[in-house]
């Protein structure tokens, strides 16, 4: 949950960057066989192989950055101070928005954040774009109220009763 005076953490407002391709694992030595003759001290062979298979990799984008929009009077306004702002990188591939959610510029309300991206310098710049609400739970609303507490001590009915 978002809400008006959080410090986003790396969970909150993330883009993950992957792409599919081949991933290898190359030159394992295998030093067993069935018959385990590898490791017999007659033969002194090494085989190795490579792996490969189709998945999922992680990169880092040469270029990523995000703009808010601020959608909750029905039209895309920016937040200026979020133009073009450099996310935090949390682990490969993996970005996040770091900034705190201050009540002075952020309503209650839907927002929009758009990241933007290049993979290579000489890639086209490409945009992704996720909705997001902030929202005002009940604990938010005396979270910043002095509390202050009675210095006089409270009888039991009985205790006053005696006194009076």
């Amino acid at each position: 949950m978002i809400y008006l005076g959080k410090l986003l953490q790396n969970d909150d407002l993330t883009i993950f960057f992957s792409v599919n391709d081949v991933v290898a694992d190359v030159d394992k030595d295998e030093l067993n066989d069935n018959s385990d003759l590898l490791n017999d001290i007659d033969f002194t062979l090494n085989t190795w192989q490579t792996l490969t298979e189709q998945g999922l990799v992680a990169f880092d984008p040469y270029f990523v950055a995000y703009t808010i929009y601020d959608c909750t009077h029905g039209k895309e306004e920016i937040i200026r101070q979020t133009t073009n702002s450099k996310p935090m990188r949390a682990d490969v591939g993996h970005y996040w928005a770091p900034f705190k959610v201050d009540p002075k510029l952020f309503r209650v309300g839907r927002h929009i954040i758009k990241w933007e991206y290049k993979r290579y310098f000489d890639s086209e710049l490409e945009a992704s774009a996720s909705m997001f609400d902030i929202t005002r739970p009940a604990a938010y609303s005396g979270e910043f109220c002095n509390t202050s507490y009675s210095t006089v001590k409270q009888f039991r009915s009985a205790e006053i009763e005696r006194k009076c």
